[in-house]
């Protein structure tokens, strides 16, 4: 209830039911997490902070708290912070690839390139049965290059990711655009109809693919029609 609460940003209610439950159970670490979070999106950072570190302390396996701290430390524009915190929990546990997959998106996230790229390389055997997550760890590599300024290395990527979880429309779409901003309109033609064929009213499919037809001299009826549908779904 607490959770529904905070979701649709009705706070007082939210920390009432949270901290009437803390007081029964002051060890729970998935009302610690919430707290954290409603703090979090109160800007009561130090208060955020606190509920994160104790939910992590009470359940290490559950990494949601140490993304929380790590959270806190971005919004306060502290990334040095908040990628020595992945830092050392990755030193005191090596074993753990999940650990360093998240350094690897802060350091994404703080425009770290090299050390990213280099993190995700290195996670990428220990998630060989988990195809879903290995496609996840290649889209980001993907991102990484494309931000790097390189688009071959990006689309090499993307292209493993979809690979790995040809469903994804995430992915397909992605690496539709990625053509797309390399000048590679045949290919990202056929990308776009391709994640068509997963979700035909992704409305950003939908006016990438309207977009592509109508510059490279396709059919302007079926761009408009493309383009209409588009705004149907996203009409603001």
């Amino acid at each position: 209830e607490a959770s529904a609460y905070l979701r649709k940003g009705q706070f007082d209610e939210a920390r009432a039911l949270l901290e009437k439950v803390l007081k029964a159970n002051p060890n729970q670490a998935d009302t610690l997490l919430e707290m954290g979070v409603l703090n979090l999106m109160q800007k009561r950072y130090k208060d955020a902070d606190e509920s994160f570190r104790k939910a992590y302390s009470v359940d290490p396996s559950n990494i949601r708290g140490l993304l929380g701290i790590v959270e806190v430390f971005f919004q306060q524009n502290e990334p040095d912070k908040a990628i020595k915190t992945l830092a050392d929990e990755v030193a005191k546990q090596p074993q753990r690839a999940d650990l360093k997959k998240e350094l690897a998106n802060a350091e994404l996230r703080s425009h770290q390139f090299d050390k990213a790229l280099q993190d995700y390389q290195s996670v990428l055997d220990a998630f060989k049965d988990a195809p879903a997550e290995q496609a996840k760890i290649y889209s980001r590599m993907a991102t990484t290059y494309n931000l790097k300024g390189d688009p071959s290395q990006a689309i090499e990527k993307m292209k493993k990711a979809k690979s790995l979880a040809p469903g994804n429309i995430l992915y397909v779409g992605q690496l539709a655009e990625l053509l797309d901003n390399s000048g590679k309109p045949d290919e990202a033609l056929a990308g776009y109809r391709d994640a068509m064929k997963i979700d035909p009213n992704n409305a950003i499919v939908l006016n990438n693919l309207a977009y592509l037809i109508a510059q490279h001299g396709g059919n302007l009826d079926e761009a408009l029609t493309l383009a209409q549908r588009a705004k149907q779904q996203l009409p603001n």
